[in-house]
């Protein structure tokens, strides 16, 4: 007796575009789901990067909705002040890729438990990428301390590195390199061009591809 896995029907693109976007509007504006993200953001952040001196996150008073959700402060474990505070959109640094990629999944024609699978994957694989970016947004700040204080002396060492991470900071933080993660992910999980067929977008772009080739046919040759 042999057992088959089951065949998932390929889904038209035009299908799966439509139900992928008003996925990734209702997840992404799920008000219960976003702040636990948040919650569990800040959370693991604080273990991997708090500690008495160190730093800590968590959660900004109600404010200005385009401020941040989340403070971010270092105090050093011999002082009471406080080192250096940044502002943070946890929202914006885990949710929003978390409901986008999610959104992918779900409109994915795949089996449920390649679906499940690939949810959690994918999960993982955004909270890493936001700690990683806040990682460096964390020595950036440390940079910017130092090169205030630094001195003359050590200044154009400093101001090196603090241009490296100022770099850094605005090409991770940057959309085309959050929506690239997004997507590789998505691809490496969905395998979407086994997946996925053109259907009804293939009526619309075939006069246009005819007419392009037979364009290059009556082009005379240069």
């Amino acid at each position: 007796m042999t057992s088959s896995r089951p065949e998932i029907a390929p889904k038209p693109v035009l299908l799966f575009a439509s139900q992928a976007l008003v996925l990734a509007l209702l997840l992404g504006y799920w008000p219960t789901p976003r702040a636990m993200q948040s919650d569990l953001f800040r959370a693991q952040a604080n273990a991997i990067y708090g500690g008495d001196g160190r730093v800590a996150l968590h959660a900004a008073a109600p404010g200005r909705s385009d401020a941040g959700d989340t403070l971010m402060e270092r105090t050093d474990a011999d002082r009471l002040e406080r080192r250096w505070v940044a502002r943070l959109d946890a929202v914006r640094m885990v949710w929003w890729p978390s409901a986008v990629l999610l959104a992918l999944l779900l409109a994915s024609p795949l089996t449920a438990r390649r679906r499940l699978v690939g949810c959690v994957l994918g999960l993982l694989w955004i909270q890493a990428f936001a700690l990683g970016r806040l990682g460096v947004e964390i020595l950036r700040a440390e940079a910017e301390v130092q090169t205030g204080a630094a001195g003359a002396a050590a200044g154009a060492d400093v101001s090196r590195e603090l241009l490296l991470l100022r770099t850094s900071s605005e090409v991770l933080n940057s959309n085309i390199v959050v929506i690239a993660a997004v997507l590789v992910a998505w691809v490496a999980i969905a395998a979407p061009g086994r997946s996925l067929v053109l259907g009804g977008l293939a009526r619309v772009l075939g006069p246009a591809a005819r007419l392009s080739a037979r364009s290059d046919a009556v082009r005379p040759p240069s």
